[in-house]
């Protein structure tokens, strides 16, 4: 799922969640940060159809898919951030953001409340 070098000295990886618009349809995808350039790739992409113009809710889909997706690997999820207060009025419609930082140490179980969605 994710490559060893995305991971810092703490054993933390940070995922960028990012998502655009096109119709009706939202293409998410989660891309680990701190690679080199040639390695950079996403480890995973989600399409969520119908709700052209609802980002937040959309990244409450990505944030399901991520806590799913770590739990499944036997990972953390230490923190999930909105960022969709950084875009513009033009561009909020758009498009849409998130950080994710996924603990490989940490294991979270079935009966714990994985980190709701935090606004940045």
């Amino acid at each position: 799922m994710i490559p060893d070098e995305a991971y810092d000295r703490n054993d933390i990886a940070t995922i960028v969640v990012t998502g655009t618009v096109y119709g009706d349809t939202w293409v998410l995808d989660a891309i680990p940060t701190h690679l080199p350039p040639e390695k950079v790739k996403a480890i995973g992409t989600i399409e969520v159809m119908g709700v052209a113009g609802e980002a937040d809710l959309v990244l409450k889909a990505a944030h399901a898919w991520l806590s799913t997706s770590v739990l499944d690997a036997n990972l953390g999820l230490a923190h999930y951030e909105t960022l969709n207060d950084r875009y513009g009025p033009n561009e909020a419609p758009y498009f849409t953001g998130a950080k994710a930082l996924i603990d490989r140490h940490t294991r979270i179980t079935d009966d714990e409340d994985v980190n709701e969605p935090q606004d940045g």
